[in-house]
């Protein structure tokens, strides 16, 4: 993957992240870590359930099985944006929330 196709993929899931981590999700900013696992269980369940419609969930997972097939440097961006966004510590493996 070139420099310029990582530094798009990492504007495209930053911009995805400021969309979406706002609004009703945006209490969930910095939750869920150690200690805070039980903090908004339905609005972090609503969370992943957007992850998954926004293909961000089973990020290397083939595509047959809801997937993205994502190179490995594409999900390091992916995690690193996501933490950068402050976005809640996930609970879920799949888009089944």
């Amino acid at each position: 993957m070139k420099a310029n196709e990582e530094s798009a993929f990492r504007a495209e899931v930053a911009q995805w992240m400021t969309a979406n981590l706002a609004g009703e999700f945006a209490c969930l900013q910095h939750r869920g870590g150690p200690g805070d696992e039980e903090a908004y269980p339905e609005l972090r369940k609503a969370w992943e359930r957007r992850l998954a419609e926004g293909g961000w969930t089973g990020l290397g997972w083939p595509r047959a099985h809801g997937g993205r097939e994502l190179p490995v440097m594409q999900q390091v961006i992916f995690h690193e944006e996501y933490a950068r966004a402050a976005a809640p510590a996930g609970w879920a493996i799949s888009a089944r929330v």
